[in-house]
C-alpha cells in the first residue's frame, strides 16, 4: 500500500466512523483515526496498516465518554 492509498484508507475510516459515532465531532474522528495511523509510522509491513488503523480507532472512540 502506497502513501495515496492509505491517505485515501484514511479518509474512508474517518467517513464510516463518522456515520456510526455521529455524536461525535467530525474533527474528533479525523484527529483519533490520525493519531492511531502515526503510531504505525514505523511499521514496514504496510498492508493492514488500515485495518490496524481502523480497530484502534474504534476502540477509543467506543470507549471515550459521550
Amino acid at each position: 500500500m502506497d502513501l495515496v492509498e492509505e491517505r485515501r484508507a484514511l479518509a474512508e475510516i474517518s467517513a464510516r466512523l463518522e456515520r456510526k459515532y455521529p455524536h461525535v465531532p467530525d474533527d474528533r474522528i479525523k484527529s483519533v483515526v490520525n493519531d492511531s495511523y502515526h503510531e504505525l509510522d514505523d511499521a514496514h509491513i504496510r498492508t493492514f496498516v488500515g485495518i490496524l488503523v481502523e480497530k484502534q480507532a474504534n476502540d477509543r472512540l467506543a470507549s471515550a465518554p459521550a
